[in-house]
């Protein structure tokens, strides 16, 4: 009796070890990539590239509220005054569009890869650290979804 229970018990948390690692290896269905392009007026064209594994899908910044959480990318820096946004993020192509009947609504999303394009004005001569935040949630064709959340720093100078 007391070796069934022992047995039982290391059986239990093998699994429970295992089931833990297996979700670990599958949190980041999206891996992403940042490139800045010096433009003229010291603008400068930042492009964010979303690598979206096999089966997952990442919602769009203008999917609508009420489904999936839209994509965010925000932008800080130290002081908050060093750049300002000009004009709104663009999206590399055109998104899938999907009615949804649980949430009686259009999701807007990517599967595969896309990259989205916002372009800034740097405001200063001097050197500094853009912080950039993204946020927003992947789904997978099976209806699990997972929060994305990714912290970068890009020195613009």
């Amino acid at each position: 009796m007391k070796r069934t229970i022992i047995i039982t018990t290391t059986i239990f948390f093998a699994i429970l070890f295992f089931s833990f690692k297996t979700y670990a290896q599958r949190d980041e269905p999206v891996k992403w990539e940042i490139n800045q392009e010096q433009l003229k007026n010291n603008e400068i064209m930042l492009t964010f590239t979303a690598k979206i594994d096999k089966s997952w899908h990442l919602y769009s910044p203008y999917n609508s509220k009420g489904g999936g959480l839209p994509l965010t990318i925000g932008l800080e820096d130290e002081l908050d005054n060093k750049f300002e946004l000009i004009d709104t993020i663009i999206e590399s192509r055109k998104p899938i569009e999907v009615y949804d009947d649980i949430f009686e609504k259009t999701e807007i999303f990517f599967d595969d890869n896309v990259s989205f394009k916002q372009k800034i004005k740097v405001k200063t001569k001097s050197e500094f650290i853009l912080k950039v935040i993204i946020s927003g949630q992947a789904c997978r064709e099976d209806g699990r979804c997972v929060r994305i959340y990714k912290e970068f720093e890009i020195k613009i100078n």
